[in-house]
């Protein structure tokens, strides 16, 4: 694939995003992506995982992983009763996955045009930065917009996905 194709299939098209909050800033993620949205859920802890992965839920008898953005930010925690829940599909290693992704806030859905949607700045980042898609800008707020399949790029995500299939897998049998 040419740089050329793969700078247009990293770029964030108009269209739906959901928008939510951690901390002051908003954050958005392609509608279609969404499963649904939830309050506060039962996490089981999963010992020795990465912090930003605050353990695992039940949801309709499917062990899901949960991510809490705020610590993928380096934010500081906040208690899970002051949150909601936003559940996603992601593709990992060829399979859909579902995943939990822990937000402060779950503002509004909005409709991003082409002129207000536009490819993040360059910027110099570690390996482990947060991999932003680009910038929406609606009514003078500034949305970063982001592809939860590239939070597998975070750590052990994809690891603890298909471990968390094997652990449904098992209680089936």
């Amino acid at each position: 694939m040419s740089n050329e194709n793969q700078d247009l299939e990293n770029h964030p098209s108009a269209g739906e995003y959901l928008v939510f909050k951690i901390g002051k800033e908003f954050y958005g993620i392609c509608i279609s992506m969404v499963q649904e949205i939830l309050g506060e859920l039962e996490i089981t802890r999963v010992p020795k995982c990465p912090q930003h992965i605050t353990g695992v839920a039940n949801l309709r008898g499917k062990v899901t992983p949960v991510l809490d953005l705020r610590l993928c930010l380096g934010q500081e925690p906040i208690s899970h009763a002051q949150v909601c829940t936003v559940v996603v599909q992601l593709v990992i290693k060829g399979e859909n996955t579902d995943l939990c992704m822990v937000v402060d806030e779950l503002p509004f859905v909005v409709q991003f045009d082409a002129e207000n949607i536009e490819e993040s700045p360059k910027l110099k980042s570690s390996e482990n930065s947060f991999p932003l898609r680009g910038i929406g800008r609606r009514d003078g707020i500034i949305v970063l917009i982001f592809d939860p399949n590239s939070l597998t790029e975070l750590g052990t995500l994809g690891s603890m996905a298909n471990s968390a299939g094997d652990e449904d897998e098992a209680s089936a049998a």
